[in-house]
């Protein structure tokens, strides 16, 4: 099989394994339920580590098509988090977990340990457990 053939074959597998999402900027996995971060030295540990494995065309193949995708990084996805006020949809095939969510105002502060929501809203906004009687935390 030639090496064309073969890159076009792992793609075809690796578009059902993958999907790009236009509205946030993100590649999901479907197997590892997760965000890949961009950069090709974070995808390619993800795209060597388990499940996948890839090497050799494969390997390289995928980083081309990631490489194609306008992706977006933790820092903007955070400032467009920010700018928008509307809560966007779900994103197929992405775990989702349950956490704490910071209610001060324009605050996007999450979290999924209880410690850290106490330690953010203790430091950051000078608020105490005593007075969540009186206001939310």
């Amino acid at each position: 099989m030639s090496p064309r053939l073969a890159d076009h074959l792992s793609l075809i597998y690796y578009y059902k394994m993958f999907t790009y999402n236009p509205v946030h900027h993100v590649v999901v996995c479907h197997s590892c339920t997760t965000c890949i971060l961009p950069g090709r030295v974070q995808q390619t540990r993800h795209l060597r580590a388990k499940p996948h494995h890839l090497t050799g065309h494969e390997l390289k193949a995928t980083l081309e098509l990631f490489n194609s995708y306008d992706l977006f990084d933790e820092h903007t996805l955070k400032e467009n988090q920010q700018q928008t006020s509307f809560t966007p949809p779900e994103i197929p095939h992405l775990r989702q977990h349950s956490g704490f969510q910071c209610l001060q105002n324009d605050c996007t502060f999450v979290t999924t340990s209880q410690q850290n929501i106490g330690r953010h809203t203790s430091k950051v906004h000078d608020k105490v457990a005593s007075l969540h009687k009186k206001t939310p935390l």
